[in-house]
């Protein structure tokens, strides 16, 4: 998508104002991977699993002002009033499982992989493409 320039300062604006209320609890921009890869090296930070409902979603787009924002629970209601009238979407819950795991819109899983799996890929790239071993 095209950059915004009228939107993006609202939208940080409005995500400023609500992490300064302490509603945020993180968050990663979609460049590099999209969705999908935000998803997985917030997971991998977090230590936590993440399921995310793919409707209606497109899970490599990158673009300007994309963000994933991780909610507590609590403060879901109070973030979306913080964040109304600007696009936000409910796309997951945080998990437990150590697993990431992405449905579509009926429950169905697209993909499954343990948060350790992501982890060996996600280390083993950089190594592997120069011809060096990975660290543990």
């Amino acid at each position: 998508p095209a950059w915004d320039a009228a939107l993006a300062p609202r939208l940080y604006a409005a995500l400023h104002k609500a992490g300064a209320a302490g509603l945020v609890a993180s968050c990663h921009d979609l460049s590099d991977g999209g969705l999908l890869v935000a998803a997985a090296e917030m997971a991998l930070a977090g230590g936590l699993g993440l399921a995310l409902n793919m409707e209606g979603l497109e899970p490599f787009q990158e673009g300007p002002s994309r963000l994933l924002v991780e909610v507590p629970k609590a403060k879901a209601s109070a973030f979306e009033k913080a964040m109304a009238g600007l696009p936000c979407l409910r796309v997951g819950e945080v998990q437990d499982s150590l697993r990431l795991v992405v449905q579509n819109a009926k429950g169905g899983r697209l993909m499954e992989l343990a948060l350790a799996e992501i982890e060996t890929a996600w280390r083993g790239t950089i190594p592997k493409a120069l011809g060096i071993a990975a660290e543990g």
